[in-house]
């Protein structure tokens, strides 16, 4: 899968936030009778809580990764029987077909295993007309009905796993997307309670208020995000 990069000011690991989240919201919880009155009561505690929690929930990419690698190992699976026919069936033509003919250019089925999945698919359709079409210039080839009934199954079992693949991978763009924008809703919002809390107690107590500090460097500048490694996933 291509990968997906997002940019924005960000140093925070996708998969750490929810437990940085937790723990600043715990701090908020000891400040809220001095925070209130700078518009941070339980409220808005409680609701940073809650999507925190929401995010843990949200499948991380592994999940779809997963998915993607089964409908992928489906399809292949499929396309090998459906490349094997196709080259049995090839075999067959020729006991019927002279292959130093001009007729035989219109059964040929050749070079399966260099076509890419749609061509593939698009050449056993063709195999599956020519051959249903001429039965009786080909009834000498040993083709039977079982392999025409198996040569259609397998065009359209192969026709679904290419469907089942594209659309795991949609789902797995349209989970990290939805994925990326709570996050980053989330640390925008926690961002800006932890720095009001922090202004709060700079002046008093600088170093009780560097516990609302999220990350020590702050991103300067918009950073590429490769989504399709977790371990390093950023908001």
């Amino acid at each position: 899968m291509k990968t997906n990069q997002i940019n924005y000011m960000s140093a925070v690991n996708i998969y750490e936030l929810p437990i940085i989240a937790a723990l600043k919201v715990e701090f908020l919880k000891n400040d809220v009778e001095t925070l209130a009155e700078f518009g941070i009561d339980q409220i808005v505690i409680d609701r940073l809580s809650q999507e925190a929690t929401e995010l843990s929930s949200l499948l991380m990419d592994q999940k779809y990764e997963g998915l993607q690698k089964e409908a992928t190992a489906r399809k292949n699976e499929i396309r090998k029987q459906l490349i094997a026919l196709g080259q049995y069936l090839s075999v067959r033509i020729t006991v019927s077909v002279d292959t130093a003919s001009i007729e035989y250019s219109r059964y040929h089925i050749g070079g399966l295993t260099e076509l890419g999945d749609s061509q593939l698919h698009s050449q056993a359709v063709y195999a599956y007309n020519i051959i249903t079409e001429n039965e009786e210039a080909l009834s000498t080839s040993g083709i039977t009905q079982a392999d025409i009934d198996k040569l259609e199954t397998l065009i359209n079992q192969f026709a679904y796993a290419i469907s089942s693949v594209k659309a795991a991978m949609q789902s797995r763009r349209i989970a990290t997307a939805k994925r990326h924008e709570a996050a980053r809703n989330l640390l925008r919002k926690l961002s800006k309670v932890c720095t009001t809390a922090r202004r709060v107690f700079q002046i008093s107590d600088p170093i009780y208020a560097s516990r609302y500090v999220i990350y020590e460097t702050p991103a300067t500048k918009a950073q590429p995000v490769a989504d399709e490694q977790p371990a390093g996933e950023l908001v």
